[in-house]
Parts: C-alpha cells; sequence; structure tokens
C-alpha cells in the first residue's frame, strides 16, 4: 500500500470528530552533561511530524465506517494526509480573504542553510508569522509531502513582492525553484504507529471513541 496515493483530508482525516490531538515535531539530538554543566549535543535522526488523535463518540454508521478506514490503515498499510485543523490558514490570513487566486511558490532557498527560504506570487503586504505552517509537493514515486513550521516570518515586498522566512525542519533535497506552497490546510503524509490503537466500546444508541497514533512519512 505504501506506493499507493495516501487516504486525502476528505477521505480520512477530515472525518474525524477529533476530540484532542498532539501535532510536533520531536527533538532530533540527545544530550549528554559535562561536570562543567556544558550540554554536548548530537543529532540522532531526521525530523518527522508525529502526533495522536483522539476521536470522541459517534454514531454507529459514522464509526463504522471510519473503523473500516482504520483498518485499511492498521492492517493494509494505507498512509494519510493529515494537518493540524488549530492552525488551517496563516494567522494574518485565517479565512483566506487576503490570499485568494493568488498562489505561493518558491522563488530562492539557502543551499548553505536549509532553514532559509524564499517565497513569491502573494501580494505586498501579506504577512507570514512565526507558527504558521506551510507544506511543498515535490518528487515523484512517490510524491513527498514536505510540511514546516515558520520560525522567522517576514512581509512580502518589493517590485515582485518576495518574502524570506525561515523554517524547521530543514528544507529537503529535491525541492525545486517554482514548486507551489500551500499555505491553506498545509499537509504531511503519515502511517499509523503499529499497537497505538484503542478499540471502540459499542454503546447504546453510539460507539465510544478511539485513540491511535500517527508519524510522518515520506513513503
Amino acid at each position: 500500500m505504501s506506493n499507493q496515493p495516501p487516504l486525502a483530508l476528505s477521505e480520512f482525516w477530515n472525518k474525524l470528530r477529533l476530540r484532542a490531538i498532539t501535532f510536533d515535531l520531536p527533538d532530533d539530538q540527545t544530550g549528554t552533561g559535562t561536570g562543567s554543566g556544558e550540554v554536548l549535543r548530537a543529532s540522532r535522526r531526521d525530523v518527522l511530524w508525529q502526533g495522536k488523535a483522539a476521536v470522541t463518540l459517534n454514531r454507529h454508521d459514522a464509526q463504522d465506517e471510519i473503523k473500516a478506514l482504520m483498518d485499511e490503515i492498521r492492517h493494509g498499510g494505507a498512509r494519510f494526509l493529515v494537518s493540524d485543523p488549530k492552525r488551517r490558514g496563516p494567522q494574518s490570513d485565517k479565512l483566506g480573504t487576503l490570499q485568494g487566486n493568488s498562489i505561493a511558490t518558491v522563488h530562492s532557498f539557502d543551499l548553505g542553510d536549509r532553514r532559509k527560504l524564499v517565497l513569491r506570487g502573494l501580494p505586498a503586504g501579506f504577512e507570514l508569522r512565526a507558527g504558521d505552517l506551510l507544506s511543498i509537493e515535490y518528487g515523484a514515486d512517490p510524491v513527498r509531502h514536505f510540511l514546516a513550521r515558520i520560525q522567522r516570518g517576514g512581509t512580502f515586498a518589493g517590485n515582485t513582492p518576495k518574502c524570506e522566512l525561515r523554517v524547521l525542519p530543514f528544507l529537503p533535497i529535491g525541492l525545486e525553484v517554482g514548486q507551489v506552497v500551500t499555505l491553506r490546510s498545509p499537509v504531511c503524509k503519515a502511517s499509523y504507529v503499529p499497537d497505538s490503537y484503542t478499540p471502540i466500546e459499542r454503546l447504546p444508541g453510539y460507539d465510544g471513541g478511539f485513540e491511535f497514533k500517527w508519524r510522518q512519512t515520506y513513503r
């Protein structure tokens, strides 16, 4: 199933009645203390988004549909797209009215510092703030989904408005100038974390909720 397109937000993630979630980047370093109080750090892996979804109770039929999808994910290995429901758009344009039909694209990036990204394509004065999310599709077979949180924001300015940002995680190898940048419901592709699912209880009139963990994948 890993070579199949991931389940779109509308096919799975947006159908969940989420009661609570975690959606974050784990630490990417280990540390060892010295006698002088210094902490020696070493990077241990690529930074991948991860989280837990807590789904509230629902009608039998609705929850059965979700259970069938969970079977595909748990046993069939289906991948799925996830998005942070609390950050569906930039803080300065939550309804998307300022962006309108404008499309943000990659103008340039710094090969020496893969946290620096310059965008173009949005109107002068459009602001992106620290904490906003963005995603970029790149590559093929499979298509990969890069999701980043803006660490240092900026405002589009100039004759051809551009905006320089600093982001995490680091920009991936394979990113190209001109690729489309998604600011509304940015996504990453995720896989189910084995043995993290809590079964649903059948109750009169409705089914109980459940929880599961997910982790970003580029496969």
